[in-house]
Formats: C-alpha cells, sequence, structure tokens
C-alpha cells in the first residue's frame, strides 16, 4: 500500500475510533490488536495484515472498504 494510502487509512481509523469514544487502549482491548499497532496504523507507519484490519472495524462498526476506499469516509456506511 502506498505510504499516502496508509496515512489516509490511518486517519479513517482514528476518525472512526474517536467517534466511538474509544481510547487506543480501549480499542486494543476490545480488539485483540496492540496499542502499539493500532498507533502505528493511526500514524500510517504500518500496512496492517486483512486479520488486524478486520478486528478493528468490527469493533469500530465499519466496513472495511469505508478503510481502504479513499472515496467513501467511514461514516457513509453501517458495519460489514
Amino acid at each position: 500500500m502506498p505510504i499516502d494510502d496508509l496515512t489516509a487509512l490511518g486517519q479513517k481509523m482514528r476518525e472512526a475510533r474517536k467517534r466511538k469514544g474509544l481510547t487506543q487502549q480501549e480499542l486494543s482491548d476490545l480488539s485483540h490488536v496492540s496499542v502499539k499497532q493500532i498507533a502505528n496504523i493511526e500514524k500510517g507507519q504500518m500496512n496492517p495484515a486483512y486479520l488486524i484490519l478486520r478486528a478493528l472495524a468490527k469493533v469500530l462498526h465499519i466496513s472495511l472498504d469505508s478503510l481502504i476506499n479513499s472515496d467513501i469516509s467511514p461514516g457513509d456506511d453501517g458495519a460489514n
């Protein structure tokens, strides 16, 4: 994934997490993804595996498509 895409993914992830009122620690506890991985994704410094994205999207009640598709914002759809 290109760096710009990773940055966009991270921004969408952070926005979705904040909309849910969750801290990185709370998201970590609910998704079983480490805080470090969540922080790195949000900073655009990690290209996450499908299973990590799926776990985070499930907790955040957003679709994977909204995270990876630049034409869709995380609030545009329901859960996946």
